[in-house]
């Protein structure tokens, strides 16, 4: 399972970079990363990427 998009944000901590990519519709979605593979995939804000998941990982919700 995937969805693709367009990076938003790209936030860099101490810890795990967070990636906030924007899917169709205005929708986005956020994960996390190690900075070392950020760097080494060449993932930038403005580039394609994808965020991938396994359907035993999806929280579904609604937003009231």
């Amino acid at each position: 399972n995937s969805q693709c998009g367009t990076v938003k944000q790209i936030r860099r901590g101490d810890g795990p970079t967070e990636v906030v990519i924007a899917l169709s519709a205005g929708v986005t979605v956020r994960g996390v990363i190690d900075a070392e593979a950020l760097d080494r995939l060449g993932i930038v804000e403005g580039g394609p990427a994808c965020a991938v998941f396994p359907a035993s990982s999806v929280i579904v919700g609604v937003d009231n």
